[in-house]
């Protein structure tokens, strides 16, 4: 046997292997992967935690079997990918410590619900800071207190790096806030649950390059 027809059974058995063992973890606490889910901001965690565990064991059991083996690793290389240009902290998190491990090159955000915790942000380890919640959302209902548009200025003024306002945002909501102050604004259910998307998109697109504009 030579040594590619040996390594690569090897480099599958090893692939497959851990990706199966990630989805299991993530079953034996499925409750806890959500609330992780949410902190980092990733819609609808509760359906999402499962999705990500069926992904883990299913395209791990398919690539170590070999069945629709090309399929299979497509979609683990996407969730690869997904964490290949860096990671997003919940707050109270260690930044210091994942710069340590990601390296200078990596993109590192953390979420923000408070003036303190934007005051302490080191541009060192902290690339950007997502603010939240604006506003109360139906996304994480009971999730807050909110912020408003007053908070979120205080926030903007006193951290060093770039703030995206999360939570409850909508068009007209959109440009209040980046007046305030914020450099931009992340919206996930108010265009999950529109009617028209795509319109909603655009419309945020160009609310936001107005307040672009207008900064100069």
């Amino acid at each position: 046997m030579n040594g590619k027809a040996f390594l690569l059974p090897l480099a599958r058995l090893l692939m497959s292997s851990l990706f199966v063992w990630d989805g299991i973890v993530q079953l034996r606490n499925p409750g806890g992967t959500a609330q992780y889910f949410a902190s980092v901001h990733i819609p609808l965690p509760n359906i999402a935690v499962w999705i990500s565990i069926l992904v883990h064991l299913l395209g791990g059991l398919a690539l170590l079997a070999g069945f629709y083996s090309r399929w299979a690793a497509a979609v683990l290389a996407l969730v690869c990918l997904g964490t290949a240009f860096g990671v997003h902290l919940p707050a109270g998190s260690d930044p210091q410590a994942a710069r340590k491990l990601l390296g200078a090159d990596k993109l590192i955000g953390a979420s923000i619900h408070s003036v303190g915790e934007a005051e302490a942000i080191d541009p060192a380890s902290v690339d950007y800071a997502l603010a939240g919640p604006a506003f109360e959302t139906e996304s994480k209902p009971g999730y807050g207190p909110e912020i408003g548009r007053k908070g979120l200025a205080e926030i903007a003024r006193a951290t060093r790096v770039p703030i995206l306002a999360i939570g409850g945002l909508n068009v007209m909501r959109a440009a209040e806030v980046l007046a305030a102050g914020p450099f931009g604004i992340a919206v996930m259910g108010g265009v999950m649950r529109a009617a028209d998307p795509a319109r909603v998109m655009r419309e945020l697109l160009l609310v936001v390059a107005d307040a672009r504009l207008q900064r100069g």
